[in-house]
């Protein structure tokens, strides 16, 4: 304190003027504009347009923007219009992370990702990208899309389907694709993604619905990709249990797996699972999921279960504590429903 003179020994002077108080909101607004951008989610057209004229005549707000989702309400003879002004918000928010579509119309438009490709040829930086209850009249344009998303690391198709008289036929590379997502969508746009280059690829999710499936196409695309992924997420009734069984035992070096209860483990080791997630089990009782979880007491990185149950099944804090601590002595901690359960640690049982 000395090198810098004794403290001020007389109380700093405020003036509550207007201005001083005008300036104390000012400081305020200017801290929280960063994160009120952060994350826009116009609602329909009017609101679009209303955020397009904004950020035209104060274009620095846009580059406060990292996720943006846009639910496409209008009438199937406006989307294009509709889409021809998304294109021109994401113009105005360069750096934008994450880009959410949601066409709650069903029906696109051909010329949808086209527009979506911006003017000649816009490189998006988008890191993750939700197409959402689509029907792809050309996946190919899709495809000319995502090729302009060089940076892309996750990619969600939900609810997509392809037009039957259309397939794609590109070789499409996503170098940086660590995340695929495909929930209820048509063996067509398996089809689709089963011929993409995505060298990154370690974690994928196949959530299929209840409509016939055809296996060769999740086989085929975990025959190619099986060997890197470390997460995989898969279940549905479109798949039985045998050929879930099948699809694990392509991925010997998984970490994490989430599939539904009572499915067997592959005869092959699975030394590095250190988590399993337990979708939808049908089980009755906590006698009967006990007996599904002990197919796994034999995995030696074992360390976490997930059990999510359903209407069908109850399972209590009493029942989960006792019937883990009771099977596994290597698991740090078991999450049954959103409960976390601490179980008794080495020297805990030693005593």
């Amino acid at each position: 304190m000395s090198a810098f003179g004794p403290p001020p020994t007389e109380p700093l002077s405020v003036r509550r003027t207007k201005r001083t108080i005008v300036q104390v909101c000012s400081a305020w607004r200017d801290m929280a504009t960063p994160f009120l951008y952060e994350y826009l989610a116009p609602e329909n057209h009017s609101q679009a347009y209303g955020l397009y004229k904004l950020l035209q005549r104060r274009p620095q707000l846009g580059k406060f923007t990292r996720h943006i989702a846009f639910a496409v309400r209008a009438p199937y003879n406006d989307i294009e219009a509709h889409l021809f002004l998304v294109a021109h918000i994401l113009l105005l928010v360069p750096f934008t992370q994450s880009v959410h579509f949601l066409f709650l119309s069903g029906l696109v438009p051909s010329k949808a990702p086209h527009i979506l490709k911006g003017p000649r040829g816009q490189q998006w930086g988008w890191k993750s990208l939700h197409w959402v209850d689509t029907t792809l009249n050309d996946p190919r344009k899709l495809e000319r899309m995502l090729n302009h998303c060089p940076a892309l690391e996750e990619l969600h198709l939900a609810g997509a389907t392809v037009s039957a008289a259309s397939r794609a036929n590109t070789r499409l590379l996503l170098p940086q694709l660590r995340m695929l997502s495909v929930r209820d969508a048509d063996d067509a746009v398996l089809e689709m993604v089963s011929g993409w280059t995505m060298p990154r690829l370690t974690h994928l999710s196949l959530a299929l619905s209840s409509r016939e499936r055809d296996d060769r196409l999740p086989r085929a695309l975990l025959q190619q990709y099986g060997r890197t992924l470390k997460c995989l997420r898969i279940d549905g009734p479109g798949l039985s249990d045998g050929t879930i069984t099948d699809l694990i035992a392509m991925c010997p070096n998984l970490e994490e797996l989430i599939s539904r209860a009572g499915i067997a483990l592959p005869h092959k080791p699975m030394a590095r699972l250190r988590k399993v997630g337990l979708l939808r089990s049908s089980a009755a009782g906590s006698a009967i999921l006990a007996e599904h979880l002990r197919v796994y007491a034999t995995l030696p990185a074992l360390r976490t279960i997930t059990v999510i149950e359903d209407a069908r099944f109850a399972l209590s804090a009493e029942d989960a504590a006792r019937i883990f601590a009771t099977n596994y002595d290597r698991l740090e901690f078991v999450d049954a429903s959103g409960i976390t359960i601490a179980l008794p640690t080495s020297a805990d049982r030693a005593q």
